[in-house]
């Protein structure tokens, strides 16, 4: 309570009114950035809703039977209504397998749109129409029909996402022509969404997703089904709580029926109330006697009755030859369901026996290591052990939170995002599991990081290690030069062309190359760092900084550089202790200070060990020193807000990659250079090309034939199809994923924005693209060089880039490289270009200031009113400061 009350009595709240449309819809959209940007004056940023929003109702006029929400801004809403003249951006239509508009809904579509909409469908154009191919009702496959439904409405909520809708119409698919029972339609549909949004709801742009149909028996089970699925959420047109009153150290709540925790390494905790059988997970854990009966304990009986009778006969089969005993593991099918099932024989709780504390533990983690070696993103704990068997629903609290935890931070996962611990809300004695889980996972959150240093401990000779949170820090001396990791630091001079001790050694083994490169980034506008080429060191990327600036900001940079490559492992100098003569003492702290705070923010994803190597002896003495004196210590004391502020705003791991015009760091990279695109090595290389796809002069001569037959006819064959000014085909001998192939002669603007586009869909990181245009179409290259960066600006501005790192131009002419060197140095330091209030707002809501034909988006529509929003900080200025930054 303490901690409570010194949060009240010193917080400072202010509430502020915004009269501009769409404000709230704005901040909903792109809220994680100014609760980052607020957070950095120590404060907090809520939206108040007021009345009129509150009491809701219907897009179109008609009330809502149901609203909850899927994720924050993420509405579900259930409304009787017809699809054809429904207000949303997009519908989605229950086709048949031919997409032939011959009946239902679809027929009712087409008779609304005209007979353009069939036309649309032969041709396999989705613009405002998505066309869901539901399955036909087969009582012999029901798990196969259950699937395929599942499918077509998760493809049409990512097709959504991918074309930047906001709102999307759903029917009951299948229930009509396809003969799906409505029970089971609905509860299927419904159960897709909530998978879609249980995990991957970062990023998405849908704003509304509606469940509508004309018959009120379907809008009723629709309602009906979610009331079930979400019972415990709460309506997501709630006020939310102000600081003094909501504020409690724990968990976080990611909706109203689980709380979530963040793990060090990045994996998720959810503590969800729900029945089995709509655990939202790919795995789920089950608890088995050794006699494998299903109908031995009531968890294990609900899921029977989910999964069907096969059930029981696969787990017999899948223990045949297995000698089953406690700590046994046995792997089926849902059979029903969609989830994997792992059934685990659990050993009985004695209290003061360690051993069933320890085979439960093992039993946790290879449940973690088998879910994490199928691929698999999440696995659900039916708070197994704590009926017949014994175990209080405080230690299973802790123990598998304490697993996970360990899991989450020793381990490079790939697909693994997270766990959950299930608690029936039927079960009372499962609320014990629940505030069980809140204390320990307030212990987590809150006081793992305050001991934030481990034991010093010295794996091998010469050689000392501490932990730091999640990344192992070791001490070395040796050779730099002769290190292997994913980059090693080089402590240079602010001309970067410093040889003399370490940075001389470093550069001789690198290489010529790496030299010449150094003196040419120099010239280039710098940080107070450059990242070149490893050349002969063993590494991926040598990072250059100044030893004589300040250690603790130059490490930083170091750590945000390897996260944006996903880089894992560093080796670095006493930096600054040579010829630039710091305090071998402060550089030390700087360095592990440097590193404590990154983690301290949560920024820590990828880097895992952090290694100095030290050339002098009397150096490495003064550096232990100073990693003994850390040890088992607290992170740096912080304010009891900065405390708050920690935990409650820990979204550094699940928001898109976003940096603000006025950062300098953006997340990408450009660059221009000379040379032959054909030779590049990139994810994406485009070729500038005409209208019909089939041009070969220039530089997309020497594309096309580098990249061979088979490329030019598949450009031949995609130019006959319906395309939006490009196609794309594989890379053919390239060196590179794909070839987006543009009309040299459009806008070029538009064309680099579609390819930015594709290449976040497909997850690439690096494009390489010529001088579009400048060739035989004969546009402006200034204009051209203007275009490009434009793109890419406003990309940027409106936080799209998830997976993009690196956009190159390779240019053929040295006279069109001046052009865009000229058009480089003038945008250099400067912000982006000023918008007006409503194309900030446009910005945010993912809006081109062209947006395509025949797509009218209603998201501003009827939202003129006052945005409450509230600051809460420290003092006052502190607020004043952070409102100030509210600029929506």
């Amino acid at each position: 309570m303490n901690i409570l009350k010194q949060a009240r009595d010193s917080v400072c709240v202010k509430s502020i009114s915004i009269d501009k449309p769409g404000a709230s819809q704005s901040f909903q959209d792109k809220s994680w950035y100014y609760k980052r940007e607020v957070r950095s004056f120590g404060c907090f940023v809520e939206l108040l809703q007021n009345e009129e929003q509150k009491e809701g109702g219907g897009s179109d006029g008609q009330k809502c039977s149901c609203r909850t929400e899927l994720a924050p801004g993420v509405s579900l809403i259930v409304q009787q209504g017809d699809l054809t003249r429904f207000p949303v951006e997009v519908v989605v239509n229950a086709a048949n397998e031919n997409l032939r508009l011959s009946g239902g809904l679809a027929a009712a579509l087409s008779k609304a749109a005209g007979p353009e909409l069939q036309a649309d469908c032969d041709r396999i154009v989705k613009k405002r129409v998505i066309h869901a191919v539901g399955p036909k009702w087969d009582s012999n496959d029901v798990l196969g029909c259950v699937l395929q439904l599942k499918n077509a409405v998760k493809r049409s909520l990512h097709l959504a996402d991918n074309f930047q809708y906001q709102s999307i119409a759903i029917p009951a698919i299948g229930s009509g022509d396809g003969g799906f029972p409505l029970s089971q339609c609905v509860e299927t549909i419904v159960l897709a969404i909530k998978e879609t949004f249980q995990y991957n709801s970062a990023g998405c742009t849908l704003r509304e997703v509606y469940l509508v149909d004309l018959a009120e028996k379907t809008v009723e089970a629709f309602a009906e089904t979610v009331k079930t699925v979400f019972k415990n959420n709460k309506p997501d047109t709630a006020s939310l709580p102000s600081v003094p009153a909501g504020v409690q150290p724990g968990p976080r709540n990611d909706d109203g029926n689980r709380q979530m925790l963040l793990c060090p390494g990045g994996l998720r905790i959810l503590l969800v109330k729900g029945d089995v059988q709509y655990a939202m997970a790919d795995v789920l854990v089950n608890s088995i006697p050794r006699d494998l009966n299903l109908n031995s304990g009531p968890l294990s009986q609900a899921l029977l009755a989910k999964a069907g009778p096969n059930l029981q006969k696969e787990l017999y089969e899948a223990a045949q030859g297995i000698a089953v005993d406690v700590g046994t593991i046995l792997q089926t099918t849902g059979q029903n369901v969609s989830y994997q099932v792992l059934h685990v024989v659990v050993p009985s709780w004695k209290d003061g026996d360690t051993s069933s504390y320890k085979i439960m533990g093992d039993i946790v983690r290879k449940c973690l290591e088998i879910t994490e070696n199928m691929r698999l993103n999440s696995i659900a704990f039916l708070a197994i052990g704590t009926g017949n068997l014994g175990f209080p629903k405080t230690v299973i609290a802790e123990l598998i939170i304490s697993e996970v935890f360990k899991f989450s931070s020793n381990n490079q996962l790939n697909s693994f995002t997270g766990g959950l611990l299930s608690a029936a809300p039927s079960d009372h004695g499962n609320i014990q599991l629940e505030k069980a889980s809140g204390a320990v996972s307030s212990q987590y959150s809150l006081h793992a990081l305050a001991r934030l240093y481990g034991t010093v401990t010295s794996p091998a000779s010469g050689v000392q290690e501490i932990k730091i949170g999640p990344i192992t820090f070791q001490l070395a001396t040796g050779d730099i030069a002769q290190e292997e990791a994913d980059v090693i630091v080089n402590s240079t001079t602010k001309t970067f062309n410093h040889k003399a001790g370490v940075s001389k050694a470093i550069l001789e083994k690198a290489g010529q190359n790496v030299e010449i490169e150094c003196s040419r980034l120099a010239q280039q506008h710098i940080n107070g760092y450059i990242i070149t080429d490893g050349g002969a060191l063993k590494c991926k990327n040598i990072i250059h900084v100044d030893g004589g600036a300040d250690v603790k900001r130059s490490v930083t940079c170091v750590l945000k550089e390897c996260e944006k490559r996903n880089h894992s492992t560093i080796c670095l100098p006493a930096i600054g202790t040579g010829s630039a003569q710091q305090d071998p003492d402060k550089v030390a702290e700087a360095i592990m200070d440097a590193i404590g705070d990154f983690i301290q923010k949560r920024l820590v994803r990828s880097v895992k060990k952090v290694k100095v190597v030290i050339f002098q002896p009397q150096i490495m003495d003064v550096f232990c020193a100073n990693m003994k004196k850390r040890e088992g210590s607290q992170a740096p004391s912080q304010s009891i807000m900065s405390k708050i502020a920690c935990e409650l705003f820990v979204w550094d791991c699940y928001q898109p990659c976003f940096r603000s015009a006025r950062n300098e760091n953006w997340p990408i990279t450009f660059q221009v250079a000379t040379g032959d695109i054909a030779q590049e090595e990139a994810d994406v290389i485009v070729n500038s090309t005409t209208k019909t796809f089939n041009h070969k002069a220039g530089v997309s001569k020497a594309i096309l034939e580098k990249a061979g037959q088979n490329v030019e006819i598949e450009c031949s064959r995609l130019a006959q199809q319906h395309n939006n000014g490009y196609i794309i085909t594989d890379g053919g001998a390239l060196k590179c994923k794909n070839i987006i192939h543009v009309d040299g002669g459009a806008d070029v603007k538009r064309s680099v924005t579609c390819v930015l586009k594709e290449c976040e869909k497909r997850n690439h990181s690096t494009i390489c693209l010529p001088a579009i245009g400048t060739g035989s179409a004969q546009q402006d290259p200034d204009k051209v060089a203007e275009a490009i960066m434009d793109a890419i600006e406003d990309f940027i501005q409106k936080g799209l880039v998830r997976s993009v790192k690196k956009v190159k131009v390779v240019i053929f002419q040295p006279q069109i490289m001046d052009v865009f060197c000229a058009n480089m140095k003038k945008r250099e330091g400067s912000q982006a270009p000023s918008q007006s209030i409503m194309s900030k707002i446009a910005s945010f809501l993912g809006f081109s200031k062209q947006p395509p034909p025949k797509r009218k988006p209603l998201v501003l529509e009827k939202k003129t009113e006052s945005a409450i929003f509230q600051v809460c900080g420290e003092n006052e200025t502190c607020v004043e400061n952070a409102v100030s930054c509210l600029q929506i």
